[in-house]
């Protein structure tokens, strides 16, 4: 795709490739499964590399409230939408978590610094707490954990939403990924979204 004519990238803020996956999840709901590729700009055009191949199990690698039970919405072929973006990556103290948000969601939310800097650090506590009762953390090996803010569908009307998504990848526990739903922040309370967070940390502990 063309660099849009003026776009320049501030401190923290890269260029993504957005690929959104129509699935359905165990009550029959549609819920949108995203992966998020970096990307980059050469010759004036924003490149970014997949592979289609690594997508074909895509619903397998997908945890929502228990285990990985989501399909795809059409049988016939797989659908996606994809979209660049750019994004502001927020750091953990340690580096361990990257909280990620769309930059043109970000402006339209009241989230603060210092609620991203207060919730980032929640997160190292999480992580601190579940290594400290036992559970294999280590196995991950690379770090930092991407967490991406973005929209995840739901049923309002039947009061249906989903929060969060831990993902893994075909390429292996290190480069597994996190999901949150942007309303967690449009009302922002921390106790809830290091919940969910916990709750998705969670799944990575058990793959």
């Amino acid at each position: 795709a063309p660099m849009p004519e003026g776009l320049t990238l501030a401190k923290g803020e890269s260029l993504y490739l957005d690929i959104g996956f129509s699935m359905l999840d165990g009550a029959g709901e549609e819920v949108m499964v995203y992966d998020h590729v970096e990307a980059s700009e050469q010759s004036g055009q924003i490149i970014a590399e997949i592979t289609p191949s690594g997508y074909d199990e895509i619903a397998t690698n997908v945890y929502l409230n228990g285990p990985s039970y989501v399909r795809p919405t059409y049988t016939d072929k797989m659908r996606f939408n994809a979209q660049f973006k750019v994004k502001v990556i927020n750091k953990s103290q340690s580096e361990r978590f990257n909280l990620i948000f769309d930059k043109s969601r970000l402006m339209a939310t009241s989230v603060t610094e210092d609620m991203i800097a207060h919730l980032l650090s929640r997160m190292e506590q999480v992580y601190g707490q579940m290594k400290s009762f036992g559970f294999n953390v280590a196995k991950r090996t690379k770090w930092p954990m991407d967490i991406y803010v973005t929209t995840l569908k739901g049923d309002s009307k039947k009061g249906i939403n989903t929060y969060g998504q831990y993902v893994s990848s075909w390429l292996g526990i290190n480069y597994g990924h996190m999901n949150l739903s942007r309303l967690l922040f449009t009302s922002f309370n921390l106790d809830e979204a290091t919940s969910v967070f916990a709750h998705e940390l969670m799944h990575f502990v058990q793959e």
